[in-house]
């Protein structure tokens, strides 16, 4: 998978979860919490996010150094084994995983 696709899917995790556009989502020199207004419920929130949209697990340790978007970005460059470039995707661009058929599923049938 193309860096460029982890940093345009890791871009709309952020814009999504934190609220922000993307030119402070995908600046690699923002800090997560300081720039872009994350508290640490939301910064966990994303994490968690990250972790789904990659199929990844971020260990608690790691996700405390993780306090820039570039960091963010080599992390899950470095861990993800997702073939993006080929799999199906859902409405946001990101990856359909259980998660977000789950989701899916769920508005579908409540609306």
């Amino acid at each position: 998978m193309s860096k460029a696709i982890v940093r345009d899917k890791l871009t709309t995790i952020i814009m999504e979860q934190l609220g922000v556009d993307a030119g402070r989502a995908s600046n690699i020199e923002n800090k997560i919490i300081e720039d872009l207004g994350a508290d640490s419920l939301s910064y966990i929130e994303l994490i968690m996010r990250v972790e789904d949209a990659f199929e990844i697990e971020i260990p608690d340790e790691e996700a405390e150094t993780l306090l820039t978007v570039d960091a963010l970005l080599e992390y899950v460059n470095d861990h993800h084994t997702l073939d993006l470039e080929s799999a199906p995707v859902a409405e946001g661009g990101l990856p359909f995983s259980k998660t977000n058929v789950l989701a899916y599923l769920d508005s579908s049938i409540k609306g």
